[in-house]
């Protein structure tokens, strides 16, 4: 690998080899991808001296690929994670088990009964905590990467598609799909990216007005850190029903002293109140 090569290609790629250090991790993680198999590896498990783990990323590698003439450097990612809480309660009096695993690499993954109604919820103690309910999964959230990985979902696609979740029939009753967050900017944001990406049906629970009036007073201002939530002054995204650009445009008025609503402030009766409804 020429050294004037070399020097042009991170010239030209300055904004990834700022620094000394940069350089010289590039030149060592370039000599060890021309020398040895990568197929296989993440990029955590790529063995380099006093190098970060997370120093690979996408644009380092290409810049890589490119210095040691290959098309690309494809590492492995992570396998695609979900948490299922079963709470059909006729599954859980059978001794069915409450607590599931969901992965990218599980394609025999099945269902153990059909869902009527199939919840992402957010907050993990809810999700954990979540009142029984007939024909009814939860699925833990995770945050702005939910909407990568839910939308890929086979079985979690029959909530959408018309198809059945456990056993891939096609089904006159599809289940509802139901996501339920924290009433703040990003709880929205989360909803309104999930019908971006494809899951366009699913519908909220408990994030409405009449629920930002009823549980306000278990609100706050004031994120983890002790600092003062402050609304973005964006938008409200164009993927929100009415209510819920109801509710971001209440987020925006800072005079209530409330910002946000956790989630978790909610009781568990009033899950089931709004399931009901649906």
């Amino acid at each position: 690998m020429p050294d004037k090569r070399v020097d042009n290609i991170v010239r030209r790629s300055w904004r990834e080899f700022r620094t000394k250090d940069d350089y010289r991790r590039f030149l060592t993680a370039a000599q060890w991808f021309a020398t040895h198999d990568w197929k296989g590896l993440t990029p955590r498990q790529i063995p380099l001296e006093g190098t970060h783990a997370k120093w690979l990323n996408p644009s380092r590698l290409s810049v890589i690929a490119h210095a040691i003439g290959v098309p690309s450097i494809d590492l492995e990612d992570r396998p695609g994670m979900l948490v299922l809480h079963y709470a059909d309660p006729e599954w859980l009096d059978s001794g069915g088990r409450r607590d599931d695993l969901w992965t990218t690499r599980d394609t025999g993954f099945r269902l153990p009964y059909r869902p009527r109604i199939v919840v992402i919820c957010e907050n993990k103690d809810c999700a954990q905590s979540f009142p029984p309910f007939d024909g009814t999964v939860v699925v833990e959230g995770d945050g702005y990467s939910a909407s990568g990985l839910l939308p890929q979902v086979p079985w979690l696609q029959g909530a959408r598609d018309g198809v059945d979740a456990a056993t891939g029939d096609d089904e006159h009753r599809r289940p509802l799909l139901v996501y339920w967050g924290d009433m703040d900017e990003a709880g929205y944001e989360i909803v309104a990216n999930l019908r971006r990406r494809g899951l366009e049906s699913v519908r909220t629970i408990l994030m409405d007005p009449a629920s930002w009036q009823a549980y306000a007073k278990w609100g706050t201002d004031i994120d983890r850190r002790g600092e003062k939530l402050r609304p973005s002054g964006r938008p409200a995204p164009e993927e929100l029903t009415g209510d819920e650009r109801a509710v971001w445009q209440l987020i925006r008025h800072e005079d209530h002293g409330v910002t946000r609503i956790e989630q978790e402030r909610i009781p568990n009766s009033a899950v089931v109140d709004a399931l009901e409804r649906l």
